[in-house]
């Protein structure tokens, strides 16, 4: 304990005015931000990605002819439409681009010799593969990394660096977000050592031209990148206004990652003086594993994660050697090795065993009718792909109906391999409908001149919730503006509805009924259909201040809805917590094409599928959400009149 306290002495007159000022921009911090946050119950979306898909999909990518540049080499095996002809040329890209990628990594390391400020960041460049995907066997990059760098002068060290090489190479090839994001944490390093170092990686430039051109291969257009950058400022700009709140609140999760990197640079003028002007350097190292080490335990919010989240504050405190670790007998010392590698084998061995397995069976269901003997027997890509459509024709019989089409469920793969004129609503996948910005964006279209002719309607639940809040307030615009003709396709899979627009759309309106104030798990009788027909509900749901403090820095909790039927059947369902106070409709409840067929009054809706009742309460959160916060839930009732 001696060279700790000693050292530990040295840093406390540097301690009161930086830890007062420290406290006092917590405090501040966790004050202001959640009056901020608009986000109070979680909706199960990722939004950022979800403009990504639309603004690529709906304005850039041609189906059959582009590749969606998102999945690694073995990708169009799970995407099951893209085109295999630019399938050699884009590997061939990405394996340079890995090899690229890997080197630098391979360079910062051997560069440093025993400096710890490449390590420090090295670490969080490893933990991008944990932190970012459910592949949790990447966990065990960062630890071994740890353990070669204790040991780095030992000439065993040499085949534990190889080793992580080869794992660095295997988590690449596996998914591209890997190699984006470590590019910036990469960009941030070797600028550094441009800057004070006077070294000049050149490698840098290598990566960036392979990415260059294996977007230009894949896309044939530079002008989805502008386009990603446009999709991220609309969702920054739809999130504020569906709030209505001033556009700065859609820089809240910015500015909260602003305020760790400032609180960290505090702590690391503090603790780390003797980094000097690299302080910075370990400064965002450090502060992206807590970030990591946060979304992994907390976030997920389960003890398979939270183990996680457990492993990396380890490495947390391993980083921080320097304070402690000459301190320690060489035996404490391989007990905490062996211990932080035991860790990131028992990882690593629980996600061979729980995670991947639909990947597994895909892979040997293609890859079936291949000779072991000979590994280039079976059918090319090519048949594959053909395969693949003719499978989802054939799952899904649609007719060749005259105009452009749209598809209400998370199956539009099925008009494009009929090869109808696919016109998609902005916001294309119904589930991705989670502000109230977004779901006037869809609904504005289809009230446009610019609305498809015809629309092929089936009710798909990706993620059990209550069917009509996906793209509700669209509904009573599909009931006034496009007639039910066929239906097509056999199962509650398969089974579409095809309606046309209509060449005089009628009018609707809302009537209100009643409302009623309730807390969670209060139930609320549902007006009859029987006496007011379409039943809509608008609900408001005001959270108490201290569930937007804990829902800043804890994941918030899903909105449930418990609904009673007729018959005096029970069910769970997940909300939309950003459209709820747009509304959608209630009662009755709508499980089939061919109940959504029925409000058009011409087959009455089983009576089975009236709605008595309904309650809410939230999911997540539960040692906190019964105690610690109640808040007011606002009930709006009306009846949806169609003017016919």
């Amino acid at each position: 304990m001696g060279t700790f306290m000693k050292r530990l002495r040295y840093y406390v007159p540097n301690v009161p005015t930086g830890f007062i000022l420290l406290i006092g921009i917590l405090i501040a911090y966790t004050g202001i931000t959640p009056i901020l946050n608009p986000e109070f119950y979680d909706d199960g979306v990722d939004s950022s990605w979800m403009w990504v898909m639309c603004e690529a999909f709906v304005h850039h990518m041609k189906w059959g002819k582009d590749i969606l540049w998102h999945y690694g080499p073995l990708g169009f095996l799970y995407g099951r439409g893209y085109n295999p002809d630019t399938f050699l040329l884009k590997n061939i890209c990405w394996f340079y681009m890995v090899t690229v990628y890997v080197a630098g990594c391979y360079t910062l390391v051997m560069r440093s010799g025993e400096r710890t400020t490449p390590h420090l960041v090295a670490i969080p460049m490893l933990m991008l593969f944990a932190a970012i995907s459910y592949e949790t066997a990447f966990l065990s990059f960062p630890v071994l990394f740890l353990v070669y760098s204790f040991f780095m002068r030992a000439r065993q060290s040499k085949l534990l660096l190889y080793l992580l090489v080869g794992g660095m190479v295997i988590s690449s090839l596996t998914k591209i977000s890997y190699m984006m994001l470590s590019l910036v944490i990469l960009l941030l390093v070797e600028s550094f050592r441009m800057i004070c170092l006077k070294e000049r990686p050149y490698y840098i430039v290598a990566y960036v031209v392979g990415w260059l051109v294996g977007w230009k291969l894949c896309h044939q257009d530079f002008t989805l990148i502008p386009a990603y950058i446009h999709g991220a400022m609309q969702h920054a700009h739809g999130f504020a206004e569906s709030m209505q709140l001033d556009i700065t609140a859609s820089l809240h999760y910015p500015l909260f990652v602003g305020g760790l990197v400032i609180i960290w640079a505090l702590m690391a003028s503090i603790w780390f003086p003797q980094f000097g002007k690299e302080a910075w350097v370990p400064l965002l190292g450090i502060a992206y594993i807590f970030f990591a080490a946060t979304k992994i335990g907390f976030i997920h919010n389960n003890n398979y994660h939270i183990l996680e989240a457990s492993a990396v504050f380890i490495l947390v405190a391993l980083t921080t050697r320097d304070l402690f670790w000459e301190d320690l007998s060489e035996r404490k010392q391989y007990i905490f090795m062996f211990y932080c590698m035991g860790v990131a084998i028992f990882i690593t061995l629980m996600s061979m065993s729980q995670e991947g397995a639909d990947d597994r069976k895909e892979l040997k269901k293609m890859f079936s009718d291949v000779d072991p003997k000979n590994p280039l027997s079976g059918k090319s890509n090519e048949a594959h792909f053909k395969e693949a459509l003719e499978k989802i024709r054939s799952e899904n019989p649609l007719p060749q109906v005259k105009g452009t089409s749209d598809m209400l469920a998370a199956s539009q793969a099925v008009l494009l391999a009929h090869h109808l004129a696919y016109k998609p609503r902005p916001i294309f996948q119904g589930y991705h409908v989670f502000t109230s910005y977004l779901a006037e964006k869809n609904k504005a279209f289809l009230e446009s001149d610019q609305a498809p002719d015809n629309l092929f309607f089936k009710i798909s639940q990706v993620t059990k919730r209550y069917t009509s809040i996906e793209d509700a307030v669209s509904w009573p615009v599909i009931l006034t503006h496009y007639d039910p003709q066929k239906f097509y396709g056999t199962g509650l899979e398969h089974r579409v509805l095809h309606l046309t627009k209509r060449d005089k759309p009628v009018t609707y309106s809302f009537k209100t009924i009643r409302q009623v104030t309730a807390k969670w798990r209060d139930k609320v009788d549902v007006p009859s259909v029987k006496k007011y027909g379409l039943v809509w509900v608008r609900i408001h749901v005001e959270p108490t201040l201290l569930h937007r403090i804990v829902t800043t820095f804890y994941r918030a909790a899903r909105v449930m809805m418990e609904v009673e039927t007729a018959d005096g059947k029970k069910q769970n369902a997940i909300l939309m917590y950003g459209t709820l106070e747009d509304g959608f409709l209630i009662s009755p409840e709508i499980k089939t094409a061919d109940d959504f067929k029925a409000l058009y009054g011409k087959d009455p809706v089983p009576p089975a599928r009236d709605v008595v009742s309904i309650s809410l309460f939230e999911k997540g959160l539960k040692m906190y959400a019964h105690h610690l916060f109640e808040p007011k839930v606002e009930y709006t009732f009306e009846q949806v009149v169609i003017h016919r």
